[in-house]
């Protein structure tokens, strides 16, 4: 990590009660992630790649950039979660599966909407970004305007793809949330 990111690793304590409180800035709306994540500091949880905006395949600057078909369901294991403008925004990771097309791959995940998640009850649409070199991200002073509201990947010396999903600590605790969300949106439509 950059320095001027909090982040969480393996064998680190807790983050301080200031950071975790709830105490919201009045400027913006948070986008964060639960102390209860932290839990999965180490462990494997799922992500389900979804078509969104679509993928694609290119460089950090977006720069030659080209379609890629969505990824299959992925787990990884959570190595790192990170602070992005004074909230947890998101995590690093590792796909474990040794039968996936991105086996060892590390992916970088970040919240894109408002409100606070968990891997349980309260899954966040997230950015995913899966890449090939360890990832970290850039400074703000990378690009201020996009890192008021976004975390800035960087995937050193290599392409990756990104694209939109959900993340969780099983793939059924997906398809729950999924399932929920489209009775709750036909009972708002009826």
């Amino acid at each position: 990590m950059r320095a001027g990111h909090l982040c969480w690793r393996l064998g680190r304590p807790q983050p301080p009660a200031s950071l975790s409180s709830g105490v919201m800035c009045a400027e913006r709306l948070p986008s964060r992630l639960d102390d209860s994540v932290l839990s999965f500091l180490g462990q494997e949880v799922c992500a389900r790649p979804v078509y969104g905006w679509g993928w694609a395949d290119g460089e950090d600057g977006r720069e030659n950039t080209c379609p890629v078909e969505v990824p299959p369901v992925l787990r990884f294991i959570v190595e790192t979660f990170f602070d992005w403008n004074g909230e947890r925004r998101g995590g690093i990771g590792r796909i474990s599966e040794g039968d996936h097309p991105y086996h060892n791959k590390w992916v970088l995940f970040y919240t894109r909407v408002v409100g606070t998640f968990d891997f349980a009850s309260r899954i966040a649409d997230y950015n995913l970004h899966i890449g090939a070199n360890q990832p970290s991200l850039y400074p703000t002073s990378h690009d201020p305007r996009m890192a008021e509201a976004w975390p800035l990947p960087c995937f050193p010396g290599c392409r990756c793809i990104w694209g939109y999903g959900r993340i969780a600590s099983t793939h059924q605790a997906i398809i729950g949330f999924e399932a929920r969300r489209l009775r709750e949106h036909v009972q708002t439509r009826t």
